[in-house]
């Protein structure tokens, strides 16, 4: 597809067309300000719904479209689409507001419809489904942005496929949908993931030595997340599973997947850590 410049956040907003995205994953952060850059769209971020709110009530005017997360610490997004609703005076236009969510516990997002929310995308959205909904929500922001230049150096000769660098472990087409098929860019984005991914683990071991069910959920909720975001999608099972044995404080089904969650874990991180192997 097409890919745009974006204009600064400066122009973005005065013309009230910036983006606001709200994600507490840093790695989902970061594939979506790919994302948005290569379709042209200016956004700024939080890190959850308080933050947002914050930026909301001090930018008035500056922000013409919200993409949420719908679970996360401090407030979620379904609390914060509650409180814009509820702000928005009778004659002032709604703020359109995207969900977007790795969740499947909420069927197909009649949650993020029930509390005013305008649009659902589940997690990983491709980059084409996502340039979709902007476009149509926030047209203005469209028109703003330019075509970008096409790349002018040629594919690598032999390069390997996707699906074959992918090893049997990672659907790397996941991961092109987001960011493109540069494997420089492909391959760093999978060890920023492996980072961010081992402070989930060492709270989900608190979690689990806390017998906190709850917090066991929640964690492996952002674990699901960002795994499904790199196309690690037996490890994204894995997480679901025990995510909704969490919710339920179901002891026996998490104690029964944690073993295969990290062995397969453990086959992620090792393909992660030996990518510097399969470069050429």
């Amino acid at each position: 597809m097409a890919r745009f410049t974006a204009p600064d956040l400066n122009t973005a907003a005065q013309a009230g067309v910036l983006i606001l995205a709200v994600d507490d994953d840093p790695t989902n952060r970061s594939l979506l300000a790919r994302q948005l850059g290569r379709i042209g769209f200016a956004v700024e971020f939080a890190e959850n719904g308080q933050l947002a709110w914050e930026m909301l009530q001090s930018g008035h005017g500056r922000y013409g479209l919200l993409l949420t997360d719908c679970q996360m610490p401090v407030m979620d997004g379904y609390e914060l689409a509650t409180r814009i609703r509820e702000s928005e005076g009778e004659w002032d236009t709604p703020l359109p507001i995207v969900a977007l969510s790795a969740s499947t516990l909420d069927g197909n997002g009649d949650k993020c419809f029930q509390v005013g929310m305008t649009d659902f995308l589940r997690k990983p959205a491709s980059t084409k489904s996502l340039d979709q909904k902007l476009t149509e929500y926030l047209p203005v922001a469209a028109d703003l942005r330019l075509l970008a230049e096409a790349p002018t150096t040629a594919p690598q000769a032999g390069r390997l496929n996707l699906s074959e660098r992918g090893g049997g472990i990672l659907d790397l087409s996941v991961l092109e949908s987001i960011v493109g098929d540069d494997w420089g860019v492909i391959s760093s984005t999978l060890k920023r993931f492996q980072v961010a991914n081992n402070l989930d683990l060492n709270a989900l071991d608190e979690a689990l030595g806390a017998d906190d069910a709850a917090g066991v959920g929640k964690i492996t909720h952002r674990i699901k997340g960002a795994t499904m975001a790199i196309g690690a999608k037996k490890l994204a099972g894995f997480a679901e599973t025990i995510e909704k044995a969490g919710v339920g404080h179901d002891w026996q089904t998490i104690r029964a997947t944690m073993p295969r969650f990290h062995a397969e874990m453990g086959h992620v991180n090792e393909f992660i850590s030996n990518l510097g192997d399969r470069n050429g």
